[in-house]
């Protein structure tokens, strides 16, 4: 092809298409694939297996979503009633506290190993709006996140600071979530 030719190619292309607001991860470039479904099977602080039987979902996609649940499986008691509304505030309380969720966007730091997520909403109404970091390691189907930990004057630490770990397996088509 005509190297003019081509370049009239691309910018259509580019007036047609325009300019996304959220750029996908460049998940290709670091390694196996980021995107796709993940289940929970380990978080560890300091090295310490967390006895709360952690049970989670996550999903990253190629078009740079994020969605993550997590709960403590052991511990989410049903409500006294079927009807959400006429939970007692004990039950509201205990049910926010064994379960956490946010959606939102990512883009990845291939460089640093290291995703970028922008909170759109949150179970936890504060962590709604924000931005966080996550160091990262992936294989073909382990993911290893650790929060990135800032220091007193809120500049980012480095992955050898971090003290939480979770550890999760890719999901497979037809793949249970349950452990």
């Amino acid at each position: 092809m005509k190297p003019t030719l081509l370049a009239i190619i691309l910018l259509i292309q580019a007036l047609c298409f325009g300019r996304q607001d959220a750029p996908a991860p460049q998940a290709a470039s670091v390694g196996p694939k980021l995107e796709g479904v993940w289940r929970l099977v380990l978080i560890e602080d300091n090295g310490v297996k967390q006895a709360n039987n952690p049970f989670g979902l996550l999903i990253l996609t190629e078009s740079g979503h994020i969605s993550l649940q997590i709960s403590r499986k052991d511990f989410r008691q049903k409500f006294d009633s079927d009807d959400i509304k006429s939970a007692k505030a004990a039950e509201r309380a205990r049910a926010f506290e064994t379960f956490g969720s946010y959606f939102g966007r990512y883009t990845v730091d291939k460089d640093k190993g290291m995703l970028k997520i922008t909170v759109d909403a949150s179970l936890f109404p504060n962590e709604t709006g924000t931005t966080n970091f996550r160091y990262f390691e992936v294989s073909e189907d382990t993911l290893v996140l650790k929060p990135v930990e800032k220091d007193e004057d809120g500049k980012l630490l480095p992955r050898s600071e971090s003290k939480r770990r979770l550890v999760w397996k890719r999901l497979k088509p037809g793949d249970d979530i349950r452990p």
